[in-house]
């Protein structure tokens, strides 16, 4: 997961973006991002969101981590 310079929200993986949304992060703002992944299925909402901004599928990894 990286937030880029032009305020892009991307799920990546080695090779590719997995997902990508357009958001509109202001620099020296803090935002809260929440990844919930379950099986192939990875979801990120942004702010407390009801609904989540990437909704994809990834079955690349059976298992990972962050933090």
């Amino acid at each position: 997961m990286n937030v880029d310079a032009a305020g892009l929200v991307k799920l990546w993986r080695p090779g590719r973006d997995v997902a990508v949304y357009p958001t509109p992060i202001v620099r020296g703002r803090t935002y809260h991002l929440k990844v919930v992944a379950s099986g192939a299925s990875i979801r990120v909402w942004l702010d407390h969101g009801a609904s989540p901004v990437i909704n994809t599928v990834d079955g690349s990894y059976a298992a990972a981590c962050s933090g």
